[in-house]
């Protein structure tokens, strides 16, 4: 199928777009085993141990071996045991000091990272969408009811997600069942980011639950005793995937640099540009001011109020600048933070709050480290400017010309802890509320001055953000775009897209060449966009886009010095670098590619290694991760040679012979 578009009067008619439909392959589905995540069959079941992330600290979680639900869906072990869950409400009639609700992950977090064993992204043992959610689930009959309508209350069971956001997949809303109930949900494959899934989460709200407001509880204990058991992700996939559809249309962009948020973003995530300098302190100007200034152009409207637009001023201490993440304002011991944000009735606030010593935490901030408000009726568009002198006196200037002035009640705090060489400017949104997610804004202009500051003054006129002057932090990919004017298409597609990779070509016959336009893409429900800069198009004449899923025919073995080149005729660039016995060995690199030699990011076969060197020591058969992988050889003698790499897994798949290197005494 293609789509032409015609171009409006005001894009040069030259240039035209047509779009040629995903192969229509990628309809075949794919069949896997049911993954069973638990079931609970001994107290030492890595899922015993579940993290808490917020809300009343009053319960308990425990292995009980006299609760067991019989599953058809996975082997049932008789002496297998359940997870009980113990919430304990006192205190939550809605007064101060209320408990509210209670919040957990079941095993989401694995040494301090999300656990990568639920993922079903490309090179992870799962490969493909799960369609389904099975768990069994019980309530003790003595549990704590609503005085409203006799339920357990409310329970959502779901997973963790990036950016600590969360997917429910179960709303047991006014939960009413006894004894063991089989729980099946679906999941929707076009879920934001439904192939990051990090971890199991229960959520059991109650005083701030719809249906629960001012609830009481018919028994004296005001205990809510709950197990669970047999997690399982069902993966016997028989419905096909239908490969994206995409759609080129004409936009009118408004320049500058795009702070947009996609679906599947949490609240709270941070996306910025930061300083690529930590050399951005006032500390230390003396009487002559230094001044962080950001000009809004576009943010979203009154419907969509407390869009938050922040400045941070960031240190990680004397000597230290900020470290990689986008929140420092969360993650750093030391921040100062601009917040503004636009209000329902059309006027806007700027809140300047900072914290010292208090990192992983924002305390300070909402606290005692809240300097003040400042607000304007006018709105939120224009620009913000915030200027310190003799280290500890600031003022907050808004697009309207209103003012006002604080005083830090410690300059031997702001001296100590945001010296010069430790303190990096960041300027970005965040969506600050969920009905703002999927919504952004546009920075016109972003300025520094001051004495001894390498001045910045960017208005975003550039084809892309400068990497000498910012780097990125950004919470999702392709969050944060300079958008230029010579952008005049919108690019999107239908999901799910695992595995699917975006071309484009002057000519439907091509030559095609992959696109890196995709990394960029912002999704809004169910489908991905993303805007088409003109530098983006293979010609100013016509363009084809195309969306397909590379199948691996041949395995591709790069030695030192060589590199993978798609669409040519050796699939690579460069030449091997001669190997020296006197340095021990080397990795070569195999990749499992389609008839172009695109790396197929979902191969997880297992590759033998051989060489023509009969002295070579040579690495064991080994499984590639996300198509690639790294394998260790030493040539044994001098001489001339080659290795092959050949797929254990799938014979179909062609044998690959790297290029002749030569090995030196």
């Amino acid at each position: 199928m293609k789509q032409k578009t015609p171009f409006p009067r005001w894009i040069y008619s030259a240039v035209c777009g047509l779009i040629v439909a995903a192969s229509a392959s990628s309809l075949l589905g794919q069949t896997f085993t049911n993954i069973l995540v638990s079931s609970f069959d001994t107290s030492t079941d890595p899922f015993v141990n579940v993290v808490q992330w917020w809300g009343g600290d009053v319960w308990s979680v425990t292995w009980d071996g006299t609760q067991n639900a019989t599953s058809t869906i996975v082997p049932n072990n008789p002496g297998s045991g359940a997870l009980e869950f113990s919430l304990n409400w006192t205190d939550t009639s809605g007064v101060s000091g209320n408990q509210g609700p209670q919040f957990c992950w079941l095993d989401g977090l694995n040494g301090g990272g999300w656990n990568t064993s639920f993922n079903v992204a490309a090179g992870t043992p799962v490969d493909g969408y799960y369609y389904d959610f099975d768990f069994d689930l019980k309530f003790d009959p003595a549990s704590a009811r609503s005085a409203n309508d006799g339920s357990f209350g409310n329970i959502y069971v779901g997973f963790a997600m990036p950016g600590w956001s969360q997917q429910w997949a179960f709303y047991g809303n006014g939960y009413t069942n006894e004894g063991w109930n089989h729980i099946h949900a679906y999941i929707d494959p076009t879920w934001p980011n439904i192939d990051q899934i990090g971890g199991v989460a229960v959520y059991l709200p109650w005083q701030t639950s719809t249906g629960n407001t001012n609830a009481f509880y018919t028994n004296a204990s005001q205990v809510t005793t709950f197990w669970l058991d047999n997690i399982v992700f069902t993966t016997n996939l028989t419905k096909p995937l239908a490969p994206p559809t995409l759609t080129l249309s004409p936009v009118k962009v408004t320049p500058g640099l795009s702070i947009q948020t996609s679906a599947g973003a949490g609240t709270y995530d941070r996306d910025s540009i930061a300083t690529v300098s930590d050399n951005y302190s006032w500390v230390g100007a003396g009487s002559s001011p230094v001044t962080y200034s950001v000009t809004i152009l576009k943010y979203p409207s009154t419907n969509n109020p407390n869009f938050q637009t922040q400045i941070f001023l960031a240190s990680g201490g004397a000597g230290t600048p900020p470290g990689t993440e986008a929140s420092p304002d969360w993650n750093e011991p030391n921040c100062i933070f601009l917040q503004i944000q636009n209000n329902a009735d059309g006027s806007a606030s700027g809140r300047l709050m900072w914290k010292t010593n208090d990192a992983n935490a924002n305390d300070q901030l909402w606290g005692s480290g809240t300097l003040g408000t400042l607000n304007d009726p006018a709105g939120v568009l224009g620009k913000w400017s915030l200027s310190f002198v003799n280290d500890t006196n600031v003022t907050l200037t808004s697009p309207s010309g209103l003012s006002t002035n604080w005083v830090f009640p410690d300059d031997s705090a702001l001296q100590t802890y945001f010296p010069q060489g430790s303190v990096v400017a960041y300027f970005g949104g965040q969506p600050n509320a969920a009905a703002n997610v999927g919504l952004g804004i546009v920075l016109s202009e972003v300025s520094i001055s001051g004495p001894g500051l390498t001045p910045i003054d960017d208005k975003f006129n550039g084809p892309a953000i400068d990497p000498n002057v910012w780097v990125i932090r950004e919470s999702q990919a392709g969050a944060v775009t300079l958008v230029p004017s010579t952008v005049h298409w919108k690019l999107g597609w239908t999901l799910p897209d695992l595995h699917f990779l975006l071309e484009s070509a002057p000519s439907v016959t091509g030559p095609w060449s992959l696109s890196t336009l995709a990394s960029n893409a912002v999704q809004t429900g169910s489908s991905k966009s993303v805007l088409v800069p003109d530098t983006a198009l293979p010609s100013l004449t016509s363009t084809y886009f195309r969306m397909f899923k590379p199948v691996a025919t041949q395995l591709q073995v790069l030695m030192p010095g060589e590199t993978n080149a798609p669409f040519t005729s050796t699939g690579k660039t460069g030449s091997p670098a001669p190997q020296s016995l006197a340095a021990g060995g080397f990795y070569v690199t195999v990749n499992a590619c389609d008839n172009n030699w695109i790396i197929v990011n979902n191969e997880t076969d297992t590759v033998h290694i051989t060489s023509t060197d009969t002295l070579a020591s040579l690495p064991a058969d080994a499984a590639l991760a996300a198509g690639t992988g790294q394998f260790y050889v030493v040539f044994g003698q001098t001489g001339t040679f080659t290795v092959t790499a050949s797929d254990v897994t799938t014979a179909t798949v062609t044998s690959g012979t790297s290029s002749p290197t030569v090995s030196t005494p």
